[in-house]
């Protein structure tokens, strides 16, 4: 006896099949192009930024295009920076760097600071147990690695009826108590002036072209000319060209 197929079984004898479906090109989604627009080949060059870059000075950009070589650019050179006054009733007056400036080796240099530096460390360390003794050995270390490489302005020195000039500072003949002239060519050429004020005891001009026997001239109308000597510091500061 045949049976049935349950209502719930297909039969897959009786089910037909269903074509092949076949994607034509008439099917097939079309691609949108969208119109090219003229976009210009490089972009129009622009000076301003919305943020503003950190100012560097002649000393910082000349140490980073040493470091980075491939960052220099072909710039000007920037000229120092001076400060020339003219002041009213000017007896004598010439222009200098504001002190005597020696080329270093910034690697050396830089190198022996730490050096020094290191050794007043342990020593404050190991003798002295002074945490006070150590920030003031990186401090001064600090300073004078800065100092060492700041380099001069050029400044306007001269004389008046009422005092003294280097560039904005103005001391008055009532401030110094004397004055002597270190002239030893080529190496020493300045003036040095006895002050009164305790901090400051000694004043330096550099005298470069300037004639001392003029300088030597007028001074003598207002000041005592006495006879000083260069100090240890001085020396030792000229020999390792500080």
């Amino acid at each position: 006896m045949e049976q049935k197929p349950s209502k719930n079984v297909v039969d897959l004898r009786s089910s037909k099949l269903l074509p092949a479906h076949k994607e034509t090109a008439n099917n097939l989604p079309l691609k949108i192009e969208k119109p090219k627009e003229n976009l210009p080949e490089k972009l129009p060059e622009s000076n301003s930024l919305p943020f503003k870059l950190p100012a560097l000075n002649s000393t910082e950009k000349s140490q980073i295009e040493k470091d980075l070589p491939f960052l220099k650019k072909e710039e000007e050179q920037e000229e120092p920076v001076s400060e020339i006054v003219e002041y009213d009733n000017t007896l004598f007056s010439w222009i200098a760097p504001e002190y005597t400036y020696y080329e270093k080796d910034r690697k050396v240099w830089t190198q022996t600071i730490v050096i020094i530096a290191a050794i007043l460390i342990l020593i404050s360390l190991l003798f002295f147990k002074s945490y006070t003794a150590i920030v003031l050995t990186i401090v001064g270390a600090i300073i004078v690695h800065i100092l060492a490489f700041k380099k001069p302005r050029i400044i306007s020195f001269g004389f008046t009826h009422e005092g003294i000039f280097a560039g904005m500072k103005f001391i008055p003949y009532a401030n110094l108590s004397s004055f002597w002239i270190f002239y030893h060519p080529p190496d020493i050429k300045e003036i040095g002036f006895r002050s009164k004020k305790f901090l400051t005891p000694m004043l330096y001009f550099p005298l470069e072209d300037a004639d001392p026997n003029e300088i030597r001239k007028i001074l003598l109308d207002f000041l005592t000319e006495k006879e000083e000597q260069i100090s240890a510091m001085d020396q030792l500061a000229r020999k390792i060209g500080f």
